[in-house]
């Protein structure tokens, strides 16, 4: 890490990609574990396949003496749970994790928040989540194998393990957390904002554009939006699976909301409108503009996936969600935000002009990365390097600051991976363009399903 290589490397400056695969590897691993714990696949000693596969007659194997010991799994790993509840919708959990990732996909054409670790580690609960589910089996439990011949017993193993089943007992927990952690964060910005001294936590004096406990209202606004689709999709999964639809009298659907079934997922409804809410507040514009973005992608689903006859109805159920956003929005106060709007636009009408303005300095930034680029263009200039070799390319006044990223994630990846960034963000994109496919397949036939 210290010594000069003595050989052409991969990157321009080892030590700091080494410290960035080291960062690199941890998420791996997060991703890892999230991914173990959602699916649950049978424990099956190696001493019970030997004792039961090994050459005895066939007298000598009796089904009991053969019980006790072929068992999914021993008493110190109990079974988890795999039955679905009956308020949560697989389908719908993934497709909010989905709609989050495409949110911060959007927000990445204008920001780094892959790169903040609290962002990147819930990036990466998400990608585990999607992962999780599409790879759960589509048939029916865990088939048991005591007292089955061993050519069954084989098929049976086989069979579990292509068709690993969820666990819905954590999965449900994981949500919930995820969820409550974006409404607190969440809510503690709109108090900060409220009582606002100039003061992080009313303590710490930071120069900048705070919000909430975040350094940057930028990466506090993408929290929010991976955090909110989950509250969202959970609110459209207690719909779909409540009787709400079924019930014809008006006191009878009236009656329906005073149900624990109801209280739940009205529960999820309001998080999802604090959540937004704070977004909002943030004054994050390309926050702002790519969850609306990612919610018309959900709300144009939710209505395409309803049978005929139902979808008039969903068309009311998400412009009732949609005004919420909008009372809870002029409720806190939507000048702040709007001002930052057209402080925008004046700057794009200044830089029209011909004048140069610290507002936009990102699109300095990304024609200087270009160039960068272009002079590493196979491999590269190596992981976490960007900051280190910026400096030459960069042609804007350096009073604007050091900088560490590209402020675009793409442009960021590209400069630093090179062709290679370029074949990994294609392949990301392709698989969960994907599992996108095959989430509204899976609320389709869900709904489908959900009528008959």
């Amino acid at each position: 890490m210290f010594d000069p290589p003595n050989w052409q490397t991969l990157s321009v400056y080892p030590r700091a990609t080494i410290s960035y695969l080291i960062k690199l590897v941890s998420f791996i691993l997060i991703y890892f574990v999230i991914f173990s714990k959602i699916l649950y696949m049978p424990r099956i000693h190696m001493r019970h396949c030997e004792d039961f596969c090994e050459a005895k007659p066939a007298k000598q194997r009796t089904r009991q003496s053969l019980a006790p010991r072929l068992k999914m799994g021993d008493t110190r790993h109990p079974t988890p749970d795999t039955r679905t509840p009956r308020s949560i919708h697989p389908a719908f959990i993934m497709f909010g994790a989905i709609m989050g990732v495409l949110s911060i996909l959007f927000h990445s054409f204008v920001d780094f928040n892959l790169h903040m670790p609290a962002n990147a580690l819930y990036f990466t609960v998400l990608c585990a989540i999607i992962s999780g589910i599409s790879s759960s089996g589509r048939q029916g439990k865990l088939s048991d194998i005591r007292g089955q011949t061993s050519a069954k017993y084989i098929s049976v193993i086989s069979n579990n393990l292509r068709n690993p089943q969820l666990n819905y007992a954590f999965l449900n927990k994981l949500i919930n957390a995820i969820i409550i952690a974006g409404f607190t964060v969440g809510l503690f910005g709109i108090i900060q904002w409220l009582g606002w001294n100039g003061r992080m936590f009313w303590i710490v004096d930071k120069p900048g554009k705070n919000f909430g406990p975040y350094v940057c209202y930028n990466h506090f606004a993408g929290l929010m939006e991976m955090t909110g689709f989950f509250a969202i999709a959970m609110f459209y999964s207690g719909l779909f699976l409540s009787p709400l639809r079924h019930i014809k009298r008006l006191k009878d659907k009236i009656v329906w909301f005073s149900s624990e079934q109801a209280n739940k997922t009205l529960i999820y409804l309001f998080l999802s409108v604090v959540i937004a809410g704070a977004l909002f507040l943030s004054s994050s514009k390309g926050g702002i503009l790519s969850f609306g973005l990612a919610l018309i992608v959900f709300m144009l689903v939710i209505i395409n996936i309803s049978v005929k006859g139902r979808q008039n109805k969903m068309k009311l159920s998400a412009l009732a969600v949609f005004t919420l956003f909008v009372i809870m929005i002029l409720w806190l106060g939507p000048e702040n935000t709007l001002q930052r709007f057209r402080r925008f636009i004046h700057a794009v009408q200044y830089m029209y002009s011909g004048g140069k303005h610290r507002l936009l300095l990102r699109p300095y930034i990304w024609v200087d990365t270009v160039r960068m680029i272009l002079r590493f263009p196979a491999t590269g200039t190596g992981l976490g390097t960007y900051s280190d070799m910026f400096m030459p390319f960069r042609r804007f006044p350096a009073i604007w600051g050091f900088l560490r990223y590209a402020h675009q994630d793409y442009l960021h990846l590209f400069a630093e991976l090179g062709l290679a960034g370029a074949a990994f963000l294609a392949g990301f994109l392709v698989w969960h363009f994907r599992r996108f496919r095959e989430c509204v397949r899976r609320l389709r036939r869900g709904a489908e399903n959900l009528e008959k």
